[in-house]
């Protein structure tokens, strides 16, 4: 049996904060280390045990606040909250995050391309699994990543939250309507 992610590391204070949302209700959790988890409160699979949390915001998580109103409001140049470097995930997991942070509003990655980028091509699956447990929705844009010939892939929140923000994106989709192959990042 494996230990608890957080049983060797005295879990830092965290505060919990729901924020509504077009998508529905949103969790923040943060701590002094900045925003650790962003979550749909339903219909989504939660892949992360979370230590056991304050109620209220936080600094980080009003931070988030800031940047999601911005986001809704198609502001894509707003500043990013600082979000926690935990260590209770692998160093693949941590690369496949940042490198799926780099993507812009409007442009796309396939599964296969953040592999090519990560310089391990084989690994699409690899990737995907990653990104199935990224804690941090919309700010780690792994909503940005379909699967191979452009379908939708996966999302933890659900394939409908998935394609309603491609499409707040400007990204019309199903793909194929009125978007051209420019829009995936080569």
């Amino acid at each position: 049996m494996s230990a608890h992610p957080f049983s060797t590391v005295r879990a830092p204070s965290c505060w919990q904060w729901q924020q509504p949302s077009p998508l529905g209700p949103l969790q923040l959790i943060a701590s002094d280390e900045g925003l650790i988890a962003l979550s749909f409160l339903q219909g989504q699979v939660l892949r992360q045990v979370l230590p056991p949390c304050r109620d209220g915001a936080h600094p980080h998580s009003r931070a988030a606040a800031q940047w999601l109103q911005a986001y809704w409001d198609r502001q894509w140049d707003h500043p990013l909250p600082v979000l926690a470097n935990r260590n209770a995930t692998s160093p693949w997991r941590q690369q496949v995050w940042q490198a799926c942070s780099s993507l812009r509003a409007g442009c796309l990655n396939s599964y296969g391309q953040l592999a090519a980028v990560l310089q391990r091509p084989s690994a699409c699956r690899a990737v995907a699994q990653a990104l199935a447990h990224n804690p941090i929705l919309l700010l780690r844009p792994c909503h940005r990543i379909v699967g191979a010939g452009g379908n939708l892939g996966g999302y933890a929140a659900g394939l409908q939250r998935k394609s309603w923000l491609l499409r707040h994106e400007g990204l019309p989709w199903p793909f194929g309507e009125g978007t051209q192959d420019s829009k995936i990042l080569r």
